[in-house]
């Protein structure tokens, strides 16, 4: 049950960093800041609009719930966020 709630948690952070806008727009905010000061195709740029990708910043704060080595718990986390925005992208 951990990991589960671990894994949905990992995916909705993600999602509020990398897509929405966020209370009073602070995550859109600061992601146009980074990408007027970075550039639009600047790896760092896609690197923070891709929700599968800002999962793996996000999955190590939820890590160390997972009884297992904090490496595979980190990149699980990771996968099961990326699965579930995959498939919420394939069924749009």
């Amino acid at each position: 049950m951990t990991t589960i709630l671990a894994v949905l948690a990992t995916w909705y952070i993600s999602r509020q960093l990398a897509v929405e806008f966020g209370p009073f727009e602070i995550f859109s905010r600061k992601r146009n800041y980074l990408l007027e000061k970075r550039g639009k195709y600047d790896w760092f740029a896609r690197f923070i609009e891709c929700p599968a990708c800002m999962a793996l910043i996000v999955a190590p704060l939820f890590a160390w719930l997972i009884p297992v080595p904090f490496g595979l718990a980190w990149f699980g986390l990771a996968g099961g966020a990326a699965a579930i925005h995959y498939f919420q992208v394939a069924l749009s």
